[in-house]
């Protein structure tokens, strides 16, 4: 299990059946996805969401149904898509409404988690750094967090204003 958010904590036995969590990355993914149905899967099994009793929703337990949004991008231009998932409710993931995690596809063939945290959305930035685009990190308010690469994971470098005086109030 693992932790996405301050509420989204969910295990097998939230689900309405196994067969039913077994197929809730088709809930997640959207017809038009690029991404092989194993690496769905495997992308699904890692965000250990559980799926609604009548096998039609995500949901976070004591949170109820959650919104779940996947994108593709090639963020380092290798030819093969890193997946976002941007996901949540208010419950677990506060103002923003949901939380992201990117997977990245490894050596292997296998993707894993990078970022894990409460977000609004994400835009590729025109920067990049070890070959990775640096991405911004929104939320509600003025203020966007760039993540860098830092040649294994995506990093917090520094926060860049959306609107005049945006982030004078982060640390």
């Amino acid at each position: 299990m693992r932790t996405v958010g301050p509420c989204l904590l969910i295990s097998l036995a939230c689900a309405g059946s196994v067969h039913a969590q077994a197929e809730g990355y088709r809930i997640l993914f959207p017809d038009s996805t690029t991404i092989a149905e194993e690496n769905q899967r495997a992308i699904f099994e890692q965000l250990d969401y559980s799926v609604s009793a009548d096998g039609t929703a995500l949901e976070a337990p004591d949170c109820g149904p959650i919104f779940g949004q996947v994108q593709e991008a090639d963020l380092n231009d290798d030819g093969v898509v890193e997946v976002f998932v941007l996901a949540g409710n208010t419950c677990t993931s506060g103002m923003a409404g949901s939380s992201i995690t990117l997977f990245i596809q490894d050596a292997e063939g296998r993707y894993g988690p990078h970022l894990g945290f409460p977000a609004g959305g994400w835009t590729r930035l025109e920067t990049s750094n070890a070959g990775f685009a640096d991405l911004a990190i929104g939320g509600p308010g003025f203020c966007e967090a760039v993540y860098r690469w830092d040649g294994s994971t995506y990093q917090h470098d520094h926060n860049q204003e959306t609107a005049p005086g945006g982030c004078d109030e982060i640390g």
